[in-house]
């Protein structure tokens, strides 16, 4: 008997963990859709005297949609000779993309003459479908909805992110260049995308009327690429939230429930629609919306005592029994995760009355 019992117990202790890691409420699973493009400087097809003072490159991502990312790429390169002869070297032209040099001959093979600088330029184009790579990714809660409604919200959160690398003159391995100098990478990428949080060059991009540009200079030799990633949610305006529960009291009304569904629009507005009930026959239908406000940052199931954010609604309570009437509603909630506290008052003009009530909440 000994042997079923601690089979049963395992199964028990394996479910309760199962359960306690599918409510934790941060971090959570989503799906990622990731896409990877790669350029790079062309490598010389044998070691060479020549050196490379300056990479000039331009990424334009301005065509990527939601289901194909596309890039072009303009890349400028500065190449000397530093020695009392001419210098020829064989550069290999990608494949799909063009290669010519200007105030030199690049035929077969590209001529620099002593002591001069010649601009080579690059062209390229990748684009890849945005189903191509599909993966589970960490995230934390973004929205305020995420906050009330985690079970539903975070598994509906889907990300698709783009990740650019470019390989710098000096990431030519045996057949390279003598030296390489420094890299400007400017990327532009479209509406609605962003860099991904947390990348460093964050702070050196600006917003336009078409998008985003960022750029990147990059100065260490040692350096042999620089990188780039930008993202979007793929849940829309509208996302899909959940149901609201409500247990408390109202004055001068007494024990009061509440039964509504929660959505949002964009990442801080949410809109309800909600029936409440109590003792004394009030039923009261209540359209609002609100703004939620982070307060805490919740990281692990240790944080769960903070409140994670306050929501200030406005809405309009329309009263169906014991009479119709309509009223304006101001109300707050203080939300942790899964649960929080409503405050709402009532104002009645019909009769000039206020009701004020405060319930517990529950989100599923």
């Amino acid at each position: 008997m000994a042997a079923p019992i601690m089979n049963r117990r395992a199964r028990l202790a394996s479910r309760t963990a199962a359960w306690i890691a599918l409510l934790a409420p941060c971090p959570a699973w989503a799906w990622s859709y990731d896409v990877y493009l790669s350029f790079g400087a062309p490598c010389p097809a044998d070691r060479t005297a020549l050196r490379v003072e300056h990479e000039s490159v331009e990424v334009d991502c301005g065509r990527t949609r939601a289901d194909r990312a596309e890039c072009s790429v303009v890349a400028r390169y500065t190449v000397r000779n530093p020695t009392a002869a001419p210098v020829a070297v064989t550069l290999p032209t990608p494949v799909g993309g063009a290669l010519r040099a200007r105030g030199a001959a690049l035929t077969d093979a590209l001529v620099v003459a002593p002591g001069e600088s010649v601009v080579v330029e690059l062209r390229d184009r990748q684009a890849r479908s945005m189903e191509g790579g599909r993966s589970w990714v960490l995230t934390r809660p973004r929205s305020t909805l995420e906050v009330l409604h985690p079970l539903l919200t975070e598994r509906l959160d889907e990300v698709q992110r783009v990740s650019i690398d470019y390989a710098r003159a000096g990431a030519c391995r045996e057949a390279s260049w003598a030296a390489a100098g420094s890299t400007n990478l400017v990327t532009h990428l479209p509406r609605a995308w962003a860099p991904t949080a947390g990348w460093e060059q964050r702070g050196l991009c600006r917003t336009h009327d078409a998008g985003m540009t960022c750029t990147q200079v990059e100065e260490v030799p040692e350096s042999r690429s620089v990188s780039m990633s930008l993202d979007r949610t793929r849940s829309g305006f509208v996302r899909p939230g959940g149901v609201a529960l409500g247990l408390g009291a109202a004055t001068p009304h007494g024990p009061r429930a509440r039964l509504g569904y929660e959505f949002g629009l964009g990442r801080r507005v949410l809109a309800s629609a909600s029936i409440e009930a109590d003792f004394a026959g009030n039923v009261v239908l209540t359209p609002a919306v609100g703004v939620g406000f982070g307060l805490w940052r919740i990281d692990s199931w240790r944080d769960l005592w903070k409140p994670a954010a306050l929501i200030p609604w406005v809405g309009v309570p329309v009263g169906v029994a014991p009479d119709r009437r309509a009223g304006v509603r101001a109300q707050l909630t203080l939300a942790w995760m899964f649960g929080g506290l409503d405050v709402a008052t009532d104002y009645w003009p019909l009769d000039g009355r206020v009701d004020v009530s405060v319930m517990l909440r529950a989100g599923i």
